[in-house]
């Protein structure tokens, strides 16, 4: 530090003498070529009668000040500088920042940490031996009989695999509980020991033994234990000298939990659509066609603004009309019908449960649905539970679009392969054969403009998740609609 000082007083030194001694040129006595010395000329007279400005003479005091202010600032710049270095040093500032996001306390917390550092190591206490008594209680468990000990040890396993997930206070009342309990026997032990000021004088538990392996509590980061499914064990079929093995397995549910009503959501929604006389099933599609697709589509406002306006469009009259007047446009009013459509028929417990949680209310709404006929082997399919529940909520859409559906192929009665090679989708129950819609048979009517083009229409503007892989007969409006020349008197729907 004292090299930075004398290095920046040499420089100020230099830079004040250079601006301030500087002496008025006169005569020269002697030219650079010792040449004969001649007079200069005289300086021409001011005609004017003012007369030239003298420089300044020289003085001393000010070279002695100005070198006076440059040692002073430099000295202050460098002495500020070193006691910044040995702040820093004693005190890392990332710590102080950390210390203060923690504690949410002010800059005092810094303080309080380097004058911690500072102070003498206090001595730490020597920690308890454990009494000769604690150790004696463990003994009698080695000497119960083992099919005892094997009872009580599935006893704390069976109560934890049937734990549930538990609200937030439960649990954190249950967890103040055991840290109570087992902070008991510390705090006795620390009530006899001196307090000290020093933090790293307090007195540590004691260490559990390794006989005695801590339980591992599950139930705050498990969302929903596992239960095991009774599954149908598998079916080997014989057919021509090549076996096949058919493994029954479940399908998860079409509808993502992601895509799935939240249960407070849907209250709000029936709620504020009763109060306003406008059917939810309407409202809900209004939003799914404007691209709402998430568990809570629309707030409460937004929810009793669109509700008001559909009811003032006079949607209890037509919800097509209304839907139109509310965009503006055909294509979306279409969607938006079809999708209260479908809301009506896979119901609220169904669009926050999911289809797969509430397939027997929908397979028994089938069954009893006068707007649907089906052949017999069919109806014993639909009730066996062969049919995917797509298929089940697909037919019951289409009699609530049309009025009437007719049902001629499902599992029963269908050939086992759709060509060489591969198996039908009917086989697996996840295709259906629609034979007439609206009361008016698809054989006759495939032309564009009829029924049949009406139906694939609204199959196709079925929600995502209810999108099928193949909408087949002679006609073929894009996406995964496409004919066939052998699909003439009915609809074939696979997924």
């Amino acid at each position: 530090m004292v090299v930075r000082v004398v290095f920046f007083v040499l420089i100020g030194w230099a830079v004040a003498l250079m601006r301030a001694a500087r002496r008025e040129r006169g005569w020269e006595d002697w030219t650079d070529t010792n040449r004969e010395w001649k007079p200069a000329s005289l300086p021409v007279e001011n005609e004017s009668g003012e007369q030239p400005a003298k420089r300044r003479p020289f003085r001393a005091h000010k070279l002695a000040t100005s070198m006076g202010l440059v040692v002073v600032f430099f000295a202050a710049a460098s002495f500020t500088a070193g006691a910044g270095d040995m702040v820093a040093k004693a005190l890392d500032p990332a710590r102080c920042a950390a210390l203060m996001q923690v504690t949410g306390e002010d800059d005092s917390v810094c303080a309080e940490t380097l004058q911690e550092e500072t102070a003498p190591e206090a001595m730490p206490l020597p920690e308890p031996t454990a009494a000769p008594e604690a150790a004696e209680p463990a003994e009698p468990a080695s000497e119960l009989p083992p099919e005892l000990a094997d009872e009580l040890a599935a006893e704390p396993a069976a109560g934890e695999a049937g734990a549930d997930l538990e609200s937030g206070p439960a649990a954190d009342a249950s967890l103040a509980s055991d840290a109570s309990e087992q902070s008991a026997p510390s705090a006795d032990a620390s009530a006899a020991a001196p307090a000290a000021d020093d933090p790293e004088s307090y007195v540590l538990a004691p260490e559990p033994s390794a006989g005695a392996p801590a339980k591992n509590d599950t139930r705050h980061w498990v969302v929903k234990r596992a239960k095991e499914s009774k599954l149908a064990a598998a079916t080997v079929e014989d057919e021509g000298g090549a076996p096949t093995v058919w493994l029954n397995r479940a399908l998860p549910d079409p509808t993502p939990p992601a895509k799935r009503l939240s249960p407070a959501f849907a209250k709000n929604l029936q709620r504020i659509s009763r109060n306003n006389g406008v059917s939810w099933s309407l409202v809900l599609g209004v939003l799914r066609a404007e691209g709402a697709r998430d568990r809570v589509p629309a707030t409460v406002r937004e929810l009793n603004a669109l509700a008001r306006g559909l009811s003032q469009r006079g949607a209890a009259d037509s919800e097509w009309n209304a839907a139109l007047s509310l965009s503006g446009r055909t294509g979306f009013a279409d969607r938006a019908v079809a999708l209260a459509r479908y809301n009506r028929v896979v119901g609220l417990r169904a669009l926050v449960n999911g289809l797969e949680a509430e397939k027997e209310t929908l397979v028994e709404r089938l069954l009893l649905d006068p707007r649907i006929s089906m052949y017999g082997g069919g109806r014993e399919d639909v009730s066996a539970g062969r049919i995917d529940v797509r298929v089940v909520v697909l037919v019951s859409y289409l009699a609530e679009s049309y009025g009437e559906v007719s049902v001629s192929s499902l599992f029963s009665g269908h050939r086992k392969y759709a060509r060489p090679g591969v198996v039908s989708a009917h086989i697996f129950g996840q295709a259906v054969d629609i034979a007439s819609v609206g009361k008016l048979p698809i054989a006759g009517h495939q032309q564009p403009g009829s029924i049949t083009e009406k139906a694939v229409r609204s199959i196709l503007m079925l929600p995502v998740e209810l999108q099928p892989r193949q909408v087949i007969s002679l006609l073929g409006l894009g996406g995964a609609s496409f004919p066939m020349f052998d699909h003439d008197d009915h609809i074939h729907v696979g997924y």
